[in-house]
C-alpha cells in the first residue's frame, strides 16, 4: 500500500471528510503521480467521497479525463456518482475547473486547496472524449437509456440551480445533436 493510500485510510477511519483528506487529495492532484491516481480512484467507489475524487482526476491529464468519462457510464457505480463524473467532464470540456458551488456534495474546503490548471490541449481532449462517448452511447439502446436516466437524475438533483443545470444539459445535448 502506498503512502498516500495509507494516509487516506487513516483519514477515513473518522468516517467523515476531514480537512486533511481534502488536503491529501489536492496535494496528490498537484503532483499527479500515477500511484497517487490509483489511490484517488479508490475513493470513487465511496459515494460520499466520489465528488472529491472526480474533481481531482483532471489533474492527471488525459488519463484522468478518460477515467472521468468511463465513470460517467460505469454500471458498477451509483447513479449519483456517475452524475458527478459527468458533471466534472462537462466542466472540464468547457475549460472550467469545477468548484463546490458547481458539484453537489463536493466539500467546500476544496476551494482552499485545489490548484488544477486546464491546458487548451486537455480541454480539447476532454471535449473530444466526451462527445465520442456520448455518440457511442446513442448507438446502443441500453447505454442510451442509461444516459437519459443520468440526464433526468441530474435535472432532479439541481432544482435550486435551474439556469446552470439547463446550460449543462443544453451543452451535453449540443454535443450529440445530429445536424
Amino acid at each position: 500500500m502506498d503512502e498516500l493510500q495509507i494516509e487516506i485510510s487513516e483519514c477515513l477511519q473518522s468516517g467523515i471528510q476531514t480537512e486533511k483528506l481534502v488536503q491529501l487529495v489536492a496535494r496528490s492532484a498537484r503532483y499527479s503521480e500515477k500511484a497517487d491516481c490509483d489511490s484517488i480512484v479508490k475513493l470513487v467507489y465511496d459515494e460520499d467521497l466520489a465528488p472529491l475524487a472526480m474533481v481531482a482526476l483532471p489533474a492527471w491529464g488525459k488519463v484522468g479525463i478518460e477515467k472521468l468519462i468511463e465513470y460517467s457510464f460505469d454500471d458498477d457505480l451509483a447513479l449519483k456518482t456517475k452524475t458527478r463524473a459527468l458533471e466534472v467532464a462537462i466542466y472540464t470540456s468547457r475549460g472550467i475547473i469545477p468548484r463546490p458551488a458547481d458539484i453537489l456534495r463536493l466539500n467546500p474546503l476544496w476551494d482552499n486547496y485545489q490548484k488544477i490548471e486546464l491546458t487548451d490541449d486537455l480541454i480539447k481532449f476532454s471535449l473530444s472524449k466526451l462527445r465520442d462517448r456520448l455518440l457511442q452511447a446513442f448507438n446502443d439502446e441500453y447505454e442510451k437509456s442509461m444516459f437519459l436516466l443520468l440526464l433526468g437524475t441530474k435535472a432532479m438533483m439541481y432544482f435550486g440551480r435551474p439556469e446552470e443545470n439547463r446550460k449543462d444539459m443544453d451543452y451535453l445535448l449540443s454535443l450529440i445533436s445530429f445536424r
